[in-house]
């Protein structure tokens, strides 16, 4: 009979170790998730603000809407570089950041690829006999580019504390 409790004790023993071993993993899967995604993002805004690309398409737009707007191309996109590499390599995990995380990544994201998409388009030429769609376009994207850059700040600083770690 005690060989029998013995059994059983020593089995849930090791069920339960199996659980903790799993709930830890899972935590730390959640906050490499985190971590990482954090990281593109802050790149993403550390890389428009520093090259000042909010600024050089708010200056191109007056300019595009003139009688004599300057020459295409307007904008140069480098179709081989994948914007979202973090992303992409970790989309299957985002739930597990759990809450609205996954909501807000996906809405973060959301908005940085439609402005990429204009962005290839006005790159692409097929606006280039149409400055003023041209401009209406880029208008439309820095208009996405302050709410994404707003959400995409405060999505940053809420991921670094889910890792544990201060906000900027």
């Amino acid at each position: 009979m005690d060989l029998i409790l013995a059994g059983i004790l020593g089995a849930i023993l090791a069920g339960g170790g199996k659980i903790l071993l799993e709930l830890y993993k899972r935590h730390d899967d959640r906050k490499g998730v985190a971590s990482a995604i954090a990281g593109e993002i802050s790149g993403i805004l550390f890389s428009a603000t520093t090259r000042d690309l909010p600024a050089y398409f708010a200056a191109l737009v007056p300019l595009l809407k003139t009688p004599n707007p300057p020459n295409p191309p307007w904008v140069y996109y480098d179709e081989k570089i994948n914007p979202t590499p973090v992303l992409d390599a970790y989309l299957k995990r985002i739930g597990s950041l759990g809450g609205r995380f996954p909501e807000r990544v996906a809405q973060f994201y959301t908005l940085y690829s439609s402005i990429i998409v204009t962005t290839r388009l006005v790159a692409g030429g097929s606006l280039n006999g149409q400055p003023v769609a041209a401009a209406l376009q880029i208008e439309g994207a820095l208009a996405i580019w302050v709410r994404a850059s707003a959400d995409g700040k405060r999505l940053v600083d809420d991921l670094l504390a889910l890792c544990g770690e201060q906000p900027s």
